[in-house]
Order: structure tokens, then C-alpha cells, then sequence
């Protein structure tokens, strides 16, 4: 199968899957945002984003590193995985400690949420490793399984909470058991192709590790903190029910964001063997060829959103949530932007 046939299957396991259960999400976290209220669905925002802030800091631009390695080396695949299995937790228990310590010396309002959704996020980073050691072998399809076992459990389990009554702590514990279900299912999903051994950390290896992925964690926590540091302002300065406001409309354009980030990441294990082999021509094909095509797929994505943009947050989140409407106009702008700028961050990985 040739290198571009290759791609467009990768990326179709890729985006259709986790875009069905975005498209399915997008309505259910409706539901659950016009049953909670802005305000207790803005602290549910607020702590996700939070996590989230720290993400790039756990990976330390690593998961570019692990499925680079994978795809590059043709032999020892188990003990790579497994030298950058024991990095990256070291590495997320070291973040995460210093999150913890920080929002205790802060005095954040609301702990009990924040602690499960940091709860959901130690699975969320156990899972990244393994998709992204499955994503240097280019089998998608178990990533896409992966993907397929999360948003289910997120889906069902939050809105089933949210109308047998429960709150916003509840919400986050569903995300926490979708983010343990995702950790095992991933799991078993890459030891179709490693195996799980017990390995002492080595110290040059780590070392270059961290210095391949530096550039990375540079790039990566600045789009993170671009993309979610204004809601954290917000409730801090404005109150959750602000966050939740600008948060629905910043929901609606990142559930977007699978297509190129898919495309992406079906292309970067390519495009890495390829330059291993200095098959330059090869690369010039695929990157002239997906980026046509990204285009292609954002503009059309951004001049729908902007122009109903009304009738797209009435009908999902209703009339309580329309001050969005001239918020979500802003952030579609994004979207081209991020079609392009995404597949240049992957290939100059």
C-alpha cells in the first residue's frame, strides 16, 4: 500500500470515529450544561482546563518522541516503550505533585471536582503513551477502539448522572471512570505489538529523551495555554458562570479540532520513516497533498460556523447560553489557522 493510501486510512480511523463521538458529545454536554447551570457546568470547564494546562509539562514533549522512536527503530520496540513508559510517569508524578501543592497553597475553591478530574487525568497520560507507541506502528485502528471506549463511558455515564439528579461532581467522576477505561483498553491495545518488561530508568537515555521532546513541550504548552488559560482567567476574575459562557463556545471549535489533529498524526510516522530513508521527494508529496486538503476542510468549517453561528448555540445549548453566539464567531476564526498550523507542528517534528 503506498505511503498516501496509508495516511488516508490512518486518518480515517483517526477522525471519523472520534468525530461521530464528538458530534454525539457536542449535544450531550448541552444537555448537561442547560440541566447543571452556567455556573456549576463552568466549574466542570474550569477544572478540566486546569488539568489540562499541566499536560504539556507531564509529556514534556514526548508523545512526538515516543511514536517517532517507534516508528524509526526496527528492533528492541519493547524496551523503547517501556523506557518511555517509566520516563513519562515519572515525569506526570513530578507535575502533578507540584499542581497539587500549588492549588492547596492557592486555596482553589473547588477541590473536591479538581481532584477527580486530576484523577482522570493520571489514566488520561497512562493512555497517551500507549496510543502514541501504537501510532509508530500505524494501526490506528486501536487507537480509534481506544478513543471509541472513552467518549462512550463519558457520554452515557454523564448524562445518565445528570438526570437521575446528580451535579457537577458527578459529571467529573464519569470522566475519571472514561479515562480508566481508556488507560486498560489502550493498554491491551499495544500489547499487540510490545511487551511489558520490567527496565531500570537509564539516565542518557532519559536525558536525550527529554532534550528530542523540549521542543515540543515549548510548542505544545504554549497552544495549551493559548487555548485554555483564558477560561481560568475568566472564572478567577468573572466567575464560572463566564467560563461557561465563553467555554461552550470554545467547546464547539475544539471537538472541530479532531479533523486536523488526526490528519496529523497519521502523517507524522510516515513522514518519519521517510526521512529516515532520506526519501525527501516522498515527503514533499504528502505535505503539498494534505495540505491542500486541510484547507480544504477548514475554511468551509469556519465561514459555516461564523455564519450561524446563533442558531448553532440556541439549538444545542439554548436560549440561556446565547451570549456565546458572538463569542463562538471569534474563536471559529481559529479554525483554518489551526488546519494548517498543526500539520507544520507535526512535520517539523
Amino acid at each position: 500500500m503506498s505511503k498516501i493510501k496509508v495516511i488516508a486510512k490512518n486518518a480515517a480511523w483517526l477522525t471519523a470515529v472520534p468525530l461521530s463521538l464528538n458530534a454525539i458529545s457536542i449535544f450531550s454536554n448541552g444537555y448537561i450544561a442547560n440541566i447543571l447551570g452556567q455556573e456549576a457546568f463552568g466549574v466542570f470547564i474550569l477544572v478540566f482546563a486546569t488539568t489540562a494546562v499541566v499536560i504539556p509539562f507531564c509529556n514534556m514533549g514526548l508523545r512526538m518522541i515516543t511514536t517517532r522512536e517507534i516508528a524509526y527503530i526496527q528492533e528492541n520496540k519493547s524496551i523503547i516503550y517501556n523506557r518511555l513508559l517509566l520516563l513519562r510517569l515519572l515525569l506526570s508524578f513530578f507535575t502533578i505533585s507540584i499542581l497539587i501543592v500549588f492549588i492547596n497553597i492557592r486555596g482553589f475553591e473547588y477541590l473536591v471536582p479538581l481532584y477527580i478530574a486530576i484523577g482522570a487525568l493520571v489514566f488520561e497520560l497512562l493512555k497517551y503513551v500507549n496510543i502514541d507507541t501504537i501510532n509508530g506502528f500505524e494501526r490506528m485502528e486501536y487507537v480509534a477502539f481506544s478513543e471509541i471506549s472513552v467518549g462512550l463511558t463519558n457520554i452515557i455515564l454523564s448524562v445518565t448522572l445528570v438526570y437521575l439528579g446528580y451535579g457537577v461532581n458527578a459529571v467529573c467522576a464519569a470522566y475519571l471512570v472514561g479515562s480508566i477505561i481508556g488507560a486498560v483498553v489502550s493498554y491491551w491495545g499495544v500489547l499487540k505489538f510490545v511487551s511489558f518488561k520490567r527496565c531500570t530508568l537509564s539516565l542518557r537515555h532519559s536525558i536525550d529523551y527529554v532534550k528530542k521532546g523540549f521542543p515540543f513541550m515549548l510548542s505544545t504548552s504554549l497552544s495549551t495555554l493559548r487555548k485554555k488559560i483564558d477560561l481560568i482567567l475568566l472564572a478567577f476574575f468573572l466567575g464560572p458562570a463566564t467560563t461557561a459562557a465563553y467555554g461552550v463556545a470554545n467547546m464547539l471549535v475544539d471537538r472541530l479540532n479532531i479533523i486536523p489533529d488526526s490528519i496529523s498524526m497519521a502523517i507524522f510516522p510516515s513522514i518519519s520513516k521517510s526521512y529516515k530513508a532520506e526519501r525527501f521527494n516522498e515527503i514533499e508529496e504528502i505535505l503539498s497533498r494534505y495540505f491542500l486538503y486541510s484547507l480544504m476542510i477548514g475554511l468551509p468549517m469556519f465561514v459555516g460556523i461564523f455564519s450561524l453561528s446563533e442558531e448553532i448555540i440556541v439549538f444545542i445549548f439554548g436560549e440561556s447560553y446565547i451570549t456565546s453566539a458572538e463569542l463562538l464567531k471569534v474563536v471559529s476564526i481559529a479554525i483554518p489557522i489551526t488546519c494548517v498550523s498543526m500539520l507544520l507542528h507535526y512535520t517539523l517534528g
